[in-house]
Formats: C-alpha cells, sequence, structure tokens
C-alpha cells in the first residue's frame, strides 16, 4: 500500500511570486496568487471554509487527489508500461481535506493478450483511502505492458538497456 500526504502551505512560501496568471500588485507587477503562497491567505481561506462551507475545512481539489494516486501507483502498476491506455470510473466517494494521508490499493480485474501477442492489457481499480480507512476515491485503469517473450522490454530489461 502506498501513502502520500496532502500537506498546506509551508512557512517558507512566499506572497507574491510572479505568474502568468492573476491580478496586479500594488506595483503594478503582474503576480499570481495560490492558496499556498503565504500564511495570511491559509489563514484566511481556512477561516472561509470553515464559516460558508458544507465540510467546514478546506477540501483538496480532486484532480490533485486522482493526480498523488496515481503517482503512488506508478511503480506497482505501471512503472514497466508500454503505454498508459486509459482511466475509468474516477469516483470522489468523500472529500479530502488539507493534511489528511492518502492510501493506495490496487487489485487486478483482467489481463488479456493484446493482437501483437508480446504484450498484454492489464485492468487494475486502485481504492484510495484516507487516515481514517475511509475510502475517498476509486477509479479504474488500464495498462499495455510487455510480456516476458517482448523483444525489448521482455524479462529483465527495461526501455534503456539498448
Amino acid at each position: 500500500m502506498q501513502k502520500g500526504s496532502l500537506q498546506g502551505p509551508r512557512s517558507d512560501d512566499r506572497a507574491g511570486r510572479r505568474g502568468a496568471r492573476g491580478g496586479r500588485g500594488p506595483s503594478g507587477a503582474r503576480r499570481r496568487r495560490s492558496a499556498t503562497d503565504s500564511e495570511e491567505a491559509h489563514e484566511h481561506e481556512a477561516h472561509y471554509a470553515a464559516t460558508h462551507t458544507q465540510h467546514g475545512r478546506q477540501v483538496v481539489v480532486g484532480t490533485l487527489v486522482f493526480s498523488v494516486a496515481v503517482g503512488q501507483t506508478v511503480a506497482d502498476i505501471s512503472g514497466r508500461a508500454i503505454a498508459n491506455l486509459e482511466y475509468s470510473s474516477i469516483k470522489h466517494d468523500a472529500p479530502v481535506f488539507i493534511g489528511d494521508t492518502i492510501y493506495c490499493a490496487s487489485e487486478v480485474q483482467n489481463v488479456r493478450e493484446s493482437s501483437k501477442g508480446d504484450r498484454g492489457v492489464v485492468a487494475v481499480e486502485t481504492q484510495v483511502t484516507n487516515q481514517n480507512g475511509e475510502t475517498v476515491m476509486t477509479f479504474g485503469r488500464k495498462v499495455l505492458v510487455p510480456k516476458k517473450n517482448h523483444a525489448r522490454m521482455g524479462e529483465g530489461k527495461l526501455p534503456c538497456d539498448e
């Protein structure tokens, strides 16, 4: 099971970073601001979330949770894959909050040989849980993987071993 933590802002984050998006700061310079740019902004947004949202806490954007979960499963699922073919049935079961720790567990659902014969398609379902064991997300994934007889990536070979 893979583990990752979704943390809020660090104390060394700086406000007023320049960027391609966002409004103009007091000096007229373009700047971009996100929730992690300063402790003050974080405190303001945390207060707003606590008083004006249904969860009473800041929620992590679902696509970030999905991205972290995919990243956590690369070593187990697609580290030697020829290609990621499909993501399906992405379901946000419960909110993830700043500071939560997420864990991922994947289960193989189906394996089939491809038409070329030296590779196969593996379908897995990944369940993402938080530190309390609650399921926060599930999704399906299909990857194209080399079989043992694959000429360049078979048993014991890596793509860079040419």
